[in-house]
């Protein structure tokens, strides 16, 4: 795919890397207005449901925070280590999901909420640095409208999706498809997924690449 990389726009993340990754252990933590990361106007796609998903999400991510925040977690050196990781952290948000409220949730919607909690877990100053670094360069990016259409710029449009959205990552497969891709992109200019997600999302932002 290296022949579709649009060069201006991966210069100018990699002229932006620097700032990016002072976002690492940047944020303090607030124990009394707690998001874990997503605000709530994400969870207007999460429709159907009996309780209310944002506070299914944050209950699950308060119970894990408290237990990464004291230390539980496994040491990773390497991609498969936290693969591993990140594939039972998916688990227990889908099992909790059920749990709370009796239904299943999507592998898309899993995906979203698990890759936005560790991109908020890695900027939070209580976050062990093993830990950080860890899903700063094992991380994967949360997959939504606005990351697709960046990426599919990164590739000078090779991607056949005029309008993707999160709803169009229906498995695995297309997940890790999509995140291979932008593992490539991201390297080839010095980065990693973590740091393509800070720098193709942002507030306003879909707007921005789209004009």
């Amino acid at each position: 795919m290296e022949q579709f990389y649009d060069q201006s726009i991966g210069e100018d993340f990699r002229s932006k890397l620097a700032s990016l990754k002072k976002k690492v252990r940047s944020e303090s933590f607030d124990g009394q207005s707690r998001g874990y990361g997503i605000a709530g106007n994400t969870f207007r796609a999460y429709r159907g449901y009996n309780l209310r998903p944002s506070e299914v999400y944050r209950h699950w991510a308060s119970l894990k925070t408290e237990d990464v925040l004291g230390g539980y977690f496994p040491s990773m050196t390497d991609q498969r280590a936290f693969d591993e990781w990140h594939r039972e952290l998916f688990e227990s948000i889908y099992n909790h999901w059920f749990s709370e409220q009796g239904q299943e949730i999507s592998f898309a919607h899993t995906s979203k909420l698990l890759d936005l909690y560790l991109k908020w877990l890695m900027t939070n100053q209580k976050c062990p640095g093993q830990l950080a670094s860890a899903i700063l360069y094992y991380g994967y990016c949360a997959l939504d409208s606005q990351i697709l259409f960046r990426l599919n710029q990164c590739l000078s449009g090779a991607l056949p999706i005029k309008n993707p959205t999160m709803g169009d990552i229906l498995n695995r497969n297309t997940y890790v498809f999509c995140q291979e891709l932008i593992k490539d992109f991201a390297e080839k200019f010095g980065g990693t997924r973590t740091l393509f997600d800070f720098y193709a999302w942002e507030p306003g932002g879909f707007q921005k690449t789209r004009s």
